[in-house]
């Protein structure tokens, strides 16, 4: 069946041999070729999983696209989805990977984010529904944003992929991926009003220039480090007097490393509520990715979702403060503070999204 749908035209290139290219709905993956008075020259059809419609009719153009609406059509690749064609493999590059759309109708490596999609073939391309998903760069997470452009923080699979869109009403913090979706909306899936809307907030710079950097961030993978972590309270003095999503890291569940603890010694039960576990009873100091999970988290709060050791996290608070009756950890801040030339000031919010597992016993 074919991804077809009829759209009025939004968008008209800068014209080349008095041929535009009109780009009819970014959803439907289909082009329409028209002259300068706006006659149809040729419609270029395809199916969803990008096969043309009318193979002996492929001609070899490109439709060269950010998210946002800048088009420039040209005589060097395929129209299909926007991305250039390469002329030596009839391959499509996303950016991330490169696409099979005529035979083998999937990616040709594994999906760099393919640890957070354990059910998916790393495969996939648009997790096998290309009539309902669009895939900008070959990875399908997001960091979400209002209608204003504004940063609200991440649903459960992290900072990477395109921005999702929503009311901020709508957002909570480590919202499921399949909620966000179904409440948000990525730019290539607004409607063309939708888009226009967003474009013409008044902020559209900034949110540009925002989600282009968040790959500077430290915890754009996921992970923060103990040498990343001073940084960033370094960096943003009085976080904890002012917390913003902007200056709160965001960890990634299923990185961390909580060294011995169990669930036959972590004091929880299937079905109960949060509870303070003090990770530096657990932790293994042999093991580097064990240190930094203790530093970062040290006592926090932990909930037990199933028999099979699936545990989920609430919010952190990443600081140096001394503790009452706590005179061991009080030590080691003690010591940490001299070491690092850190204070009351230095601390951040941390979120963590996703969840982690726990063996049932120890040792393993």
């Amino acid at each position: 069946m074919s991804n077809y749908i009829t759209y009025k035209p939004y968008i008209t290139s800068t014209k080349k041999g008095g041929v535009s290219a009109v780009f009819l709905s970014k959803k439907s993956q289909n082009f329409h070729i028209s002259n300068t008075s706006q006659a149809t020259v040729k419609e270029y059809v395809y199916y969803g999983f990008g096969l043309s419609c009318s193979p002996l009719l492929h001609y070899r153009f490109a439709y060269r696209a950010n998210s946002y609406g800048n088009a420039i059509a040209n005589l060097l690749g395929s129209l299909h989805t926007g991305k250039e064609r390469d002329s030596e493999t009839g391959f499509s590059y996303f950016g991330a990977r490169y696409y099979d759309s005529d035979l083998m109708t999937n990616w040709l490596s594994v999906d760099p984010m393919a640890d957070k999609y354990p059910g998916l073939s790393p495969y996939a391309y648009c997790g096998w529904n290309p009539v309902k998903l669009v895939d900008p760069d070959g990875r399908m997470v997001s960091p979400i944003y209002d209608a204003d452009g504004n940063f609200l923080g991440t649903d459960d699979k992290g900072l990477q992929g395109e921005a999702l869109i929503m009311n901020k009403a709508d957002f909570h913090q480590g919202m499921s991926n399949e909620e966000a979706r179904t409440k948000g909306r990525t730019l290539d899936n607004m409607s063309n009003t939708q888009a226009l809307e967003f474009a013409n907030n008044g902020n559209f710079k900034e949110f540009l220039n925002h989600y282009n950097s968040l790959s500077s961030r430290p915890d754009w993978d996921g992970f923060v480090t103990i040498s990343e972590g001073i940084q960033w309270a370094k960096d943003h003095p009085n976080a904890l007097k002012n917390i913003t999503s902007d200056n709160t890291l965001y960890i990634n569940a299923t990185l961390l490393n909580l060294g011995s603890l169990t669930i036959s010694n972590c004091g929880l039960s299937v079905g109960g509520d949060f509870k303070n576990v003090n990770l530096l009873r657990y932790v293994n100091i042999k093991n580097l990715c064990s240190v930094n999970t203790t530093y970062a988290l040290g006592n926090t709060s932990i909930k037990l979702l199933d028999n099979n050791g699936t545990i989920a996290f609430k919010g952190d608070e990443y600081d140096w403060n001394y503790h009452k009756n706590s005179t061991f950890r009080n030590s080691l801040v003690f010591l940490e503070r001299q070491r690092s030339g850190i204070n009351d000031t230095h601390g951040f919010k941390v979120e963590i999204y996703g969840t982690a597992k726990i063996n049932k016993k120890w040792p393993f």
